[in-house]
Formats: C-alpha cells, sequence, structure tokens
C-alpha cells in the first residue's frame, strides 16, 4: 500500500465520496486514497421478524491496490446472522459475520450479501459493519494498526401487517417466492405476489392507494384504473433484460366494475421512472422474454388472477 501519498488529502477525497454518512475523524486519518464504501438494504424496509439483505460494497479507485481484505460485523440486538455471500472470498458460515475478501485492486470492488432476520420488534436494525485489512483486531491481540473503514447500514422495520405490505429478502432457492395476505375479504380486496428469477435477491410487494392516476387514453377503454396499486421491487430495482420475472395479482370481485372479468380486463404497469406501458396479453402461459411484458388473466370464481411477466419494477392497476 502506498504509505507515501498524503494523509490529509486522502481523508479529504475519502470525505466527499463516502456515502455512508459521518465517520470519525480518527479512521478518516487512516484512509488511503481511493478507498470507498457503499451499504444497500434491499428491501429498505422489512416486516419485523422477517429476513433483510444488505450489500456491503468496498470500492478501490487506486492508485494502489489492497493485498488483503476483510469484513467483520456485529449482530444486531434482537437479530439472528443467516448467511454471507461474497463476490470474491468467503464468509464465515455461522455468527458472528467474519469475511476473508483476498485482494482488491486498483479499479476494482468486491460485494459482500449479508443476510439477518431481522428483530420481531422495534423500527430500524442497525447493522454495523467494518472494512479493514488486518482481519480481527483481537486476533492481533489488540495491536492492530491496519487501515479500516466503517459501514453502517439501516434497515427500517415494521409492525407485521400482511394486508397492505410484506417485504422479505429472498435468501435461497427455496424462498424465491413472497407474497402478502392471500385470502382476500371485503377488508383485503387484493393479493399480490412476487417470483424471483435467482436466489440472493430482495423482493418486496404490496398493494396501497398511490393517489388519483389518469390511466393512458384508449379509444376501446374509457373507464379508468379501478384497483389498489400492486408495488413490485425486485432485486431493488433491478432490471432483468436477460431473465424477466413473474408476479402473480388476485383481485377480488369486490373491485372488479361490473362487467370486468378476465376476458376483458386490461392492465397499467407504472415503471419506476414514471413511464407507463400499457400490458399486452402474452401469447402463451410462459412467454420468452421477447415478448415481455405481458399479462395473462383466468376467473377465479367471481376473482380474477392475473399473471404478469416482466422485465422491470414498477406498479400495476387494472384497468
Amino acid at each position: 500500500m502506498n504509505r507515501r501519498i498524503p494523509r490529509l488529502f486522502g481523508a479529504l477525497l475519502f470525505a466527499s465520496t463516502l456515502a455512508i454518512g459521518s465517520v470519525p475523524a480518527a479512521v478518516l486519518a487512516r484512509v488511503p486514497v481511493g478507498w470507498g464504501t457503499s451499504t444497500l438494504s434491499t428491501p429498505p424496509v422489512v416486516t419485523n421478524g422477517q429476513p433483510s439483505g444488505i450489500v456491503v460494497t468496498f470500492s478501490n479507485a487506486g492508485p494502489s491496490n489492497v493485498s488483503q481484505l476483510y469484513l467483520v460485523a456485529t449482530t444486531p440486538n434482537g437479530a439472528t446472522f443467516v448467511q454471507a455471500t461474497p463476490t470474491q472470498g468467503f464468509c464465515n458460515a455461522a455468527a458472528p459475520l467474519f469475511c476473508n475478501l483476498g485482494a482488491v485492486n486498483a479499479g476494482s470492488h468486491v460485494d459482500v450479501t449479508v443476510v439477518f432476520t431481522t428483530p420481531g420488534s422495534g423500527t430500524s436494525m442497525p447493522a454495523p459493519f467494518e472494512f479493514n485489512t488486518t482481519g480481527v483486531a483481537a486476533d492481533k491481540k489488540n495491536r492492530s494498526h491496519g487501515d479500516a473503514i466503517p459501514a453502517a447500514a439501516t434497515v427500517g422495520l415494521s409492525p407485521t401487517s400482511n394486508r397492505d405490505y410484506f417485504g422479505r429478502f429472498a435468501y435461497n432457492n427455496t424462498l424465491l417466492t413472497i407474497f402478502d395476505d392471500q385470502t382476500l375479504s371485503n377488508k383485503n380486496q387484493q393479493s399480490t405476489k412476487a417470483n424471483g428469477p435467482k436466489s440472493g435477491i430482495s423482493l418486496a410487494v404490496g398493494e396501497m392507494s398511490l393517489g388519483t392516476f389518469t390511466c393512458p387514453t384508449d379509444p376501446a377503454r374509457t373507464r379508468p384504473c379501478f384497483s389498489e396499486w400492486s408495488t413490485l421491487d425486485v432485486g431493488g430495482g433491478t432490471g432483468f433484460a436477460d431473465t424477466g420475472f413473474s408476479a402473480v395479482v388476485t383481485l377480488g370481485h369486490w373491485e372488479l366494475p361490473n362487467g370486468i372479468d378476465a376476458e376483458n380486463i386490461g392492465f397499467v404497469h407504472v415503471l419506476d421512472n414514471d413511464n407507463v406501458e400499457v400490458l399486452d396479453r402474452c401469447t402463451t402461459d410462459t412467454p420468452p422474454v421477447s415478448e415481455m411484458p405481458c399479462f395473462t388473466a383466468v376467473d377465479s370464481g367471481n376473482d380474477v388472477i392475473a399473471t404478469f411477466w416482466l422485465t422491470e419494477n414498477g406498479k400495476i392497476n387494472g384497468w
């Protein structure tokens, strides 16, 4: 590591690019030029007691290489450590979190996806992480003098409410479907389910009113949008142009206008960038990515079950 680079200049440059908030001056003084960290909680708000993923990223903009990088963390109070998956190196299979990430050359970065089961109560879960070049300080009899950067993350928690919001982190191949309350009633007139295309990604779904919205003009459809909005956040807002993903929305007959059924229902999809798509019907039950976005719909008694095949996140409303 290049120790000849002025420490003050390194501290100022790092302070201007760090995205995780204030860092103690004593730590900043040790940080070399070009180091940076960021954290992403996925989803940002999780129902109490459910799994949440945190992606912790270390970036090395140079000019020096980092010959050996570690990540350590303390399991937050009331939380349970589940697993950690790095893009290089390896991590402990059980708490406490400790990762040996190997070398990170100038111009490179390394991501670690950490999964905790969140506390059963409370409004947030602070998760303290630290990247350093010496491992665990106690291993050096507390005489560690390596470079270190804290990377604090916070996951928002909300009381369990299956009706309108349910967020989880899909952390292995057995938990790739996330849904809210599937039991329909006149108080819960809609249910939403998202199916993730791969493991290690976040899934969040919910139904909610998002205020007034004017549906696109179409001479063949003069009626307004009529259902709650089903919101989808798969992979923290990531696009899936290569694989696509699916979601299932069940609309109770309480919210279907007279004369609307699976044969003539339509849907609009408002993307996260506010662009609006009028969804076409899929030609098959499992369409190729080239045909997405599209939907299929079937009647279930007096209700309608619609399956959406999408490549981007957003909000869906009946039309």
